[in-house]
């Protein structure tokens, strides 16, 4: 399943194209600050892997008033060499923990 163009941004990490999101609106749970604010990647194409980020901070739309964070491009480019440096793969369609 590929990302919807609308609403994704590009990021290149070294010499990879990808695309990611931020949900706009929070899903009931993370409304009620009860998940975490998360996001996701995916190669530019639209093939392969989907990297899904949980951050340690509510969504910045949450309805309670919890500490909430910014999804910025050096957060998501940090994720992605993370998630890299452990094994993820976007060109597998595997999940890594």
């Amino acid at each position: 399943m590929a990302l919807p163009t609308k609403g994704t941004r590009a990021i290149v990490v070294d010499g990879v194209r990808f695309r990611w999101r931020v949900r706009a609106r929070p899903t009931y749970i993370q409304g009620m600050a009860w998940a975490p604010l998360s996001f996701v990647v995916q190669p530019a194409d639209g093939c392969g892997a989907m990297l899904i980020v949980a951050m340690d901070a509510a969504h910045p739309s949450n309805w309670v008033g919890a500490p909430a964070a910014v999804v910025t491009p050096a957060i998501v480019e940090n994720a992605i060499r993370e998630a890299w440096h452990r094994t993820w793969s976007p060109d597998h369609l595997a999940s890594v923990r």
